[in-house]
Formats: structure tokens, sequence, C-alpha cells
């Protein structure tokens, strides 16, 4: 599952006051991460570099669109 926008600090602050019960449980039986975007330069880049897990440079969608 990924959390497209999601502002980390406060998903993590809602987890520690038990107001997201259902995310901290899966936080703590499976594996929870942050990863490094590339949305400040190809936007439309975003899943299909998370999909494929490279940069834009390899996979070649940027804005939605093969280059």
């Amino acid at each position: 599952m990924g959390l497209d926008a999601a502002e980390v600090s406060l998903v993590e602050r809602c987890m520690a006051e038990g107001t997201m019960p259902t995310l901290a449980s899966l936080s703590t039986s499976g594996l929870m991460c942050r990863i490094s975007s590339v949305a400040d330069a190809f936007a439309g880049a975003v899943w299909p570099s998370f999909l494929y897990g490279v940069h834009p440079a390899k996979h070649g969608y940027c804005g939605g669109y093969p280059t």
C-alpha cells in the first residue's frame, strides 16, 4: 500500500495517538519506510517510478506518456 501525498509526520502522529489503528498495526507487523520522490522533477512519473523501482530516466514515463 502506498499513501500518495500523505504528510509523514501527521500519519506517524495519528498512528501513535491511536486514530489510525489499522495503519499502526500494519506498520508493526509489516514493513514501513519512507521513499524518495521524483515528484519535484516529474509529477507524472511518481507511480511509474514506484511500480518499476527505477528513476524516470530508466522507465521513460514522464507525465503519464512514454518518452
